[in-house]
Parts: C-alpha cells; structure tokens; sequence
C-alpha cells in the first residue's frame, strides 16, 4: 500500500491511491493498525483497531 498506488486493481474507479496510504499512516501514528479483507466480486471491507489508551513512548 503505497501512496501512488492505483486504488482498484480494475481501473474502474479514478484516483490517486492517496487515501488509504493516508489513512493507514494516521492509524499506525496512534498505535492501530488498518487492513482490509476482499471477496472478489463482492467488494472490499476495510478495518482498523486503535489502542483504548495510548501506547508509552
């Protein structure tokens, strides 16, 4: 998942790949973690998990 890259494999849908790339980085600055599970013609479900209490430093 890299910033530039396409955000469907298909090419249907325009776009940068910015998105995700983002939304990942935010998610891992506050100690969560994003994924996404996929069903091939059924679409995409993406998740995330972020700590109830900060992690220490």
């Amino acid at each position: 998942m890299t910033p530039l890259s396409p955000s469907h494999a298909s090419g249907r849908h325009a776009g940068s790949g910015m998105r995700l790339a983002i939304c990942r980085r935010i998610v891992e600055h506050h100690g969560g973690r994003l994924w996404l599970e996929s069903v091939p013609g059924q679409g995409s479900t993406f998740h995330f998990t972020l700590p109830a209490v900060p992690p220490h430093p």
